[in-house]
């Protein structure tokens, strides 16, 4: 029987599949993630977020489905300061922090050097 090779991931799934886009994509799925633990904190359903956040429930379920094509990082962050997050943006020398680690993945906000949230700030 042949031995399947096993190749370790990079820590971002999306350049492990090549998107030229790969570290925006991680973030706006950093912020998604955060988008529906606010929803959860806060006991919120689709329509009630909805409502808070100002846009229309079918868009809350891409978010929630991770469907983000159509959100731009500027937006998940107004989505998530109508949920009452704030959301930190960090800028420093590669050579200080060395490659952007990703310490905890299960807190979920954003990559470090780009959109740092409670990931990067605990």
């Amino acid at each position: 029987m042949d031995r399947e090779e096993i190749t370790r991931s990079s820590g971002n799934v999306f350049a492990d599949l090549g998107f030229e886009d790969a570290a925006e994509r991680l973030d706006r799925a950093d912020l998604a993630i955060a988008i529906c633990r606010a929803m959860r904190e806060r006991g919120l359903n689709q329509t009630e977020a909805a409502r808070v956040i100002g846009i229309t429930q079918p868009k809350v379920s891409d978010i929630v489905r991770g469907k983000l094509d159509s959100f731009s990082m500027d937006r998940l962050v107004r989505y998530l300061d109508a949920l009452g997050k704030e959301v930190l943006i960090a800028v420093r020398d590669k050579s200080q922090s060395g490659r952007c680690a990703r310490p905890n993945a299960q807190d979920g906000a954003c990559r470090a050097a780009n959109v740092a949230g409670s990931r990067h700030t605990k």
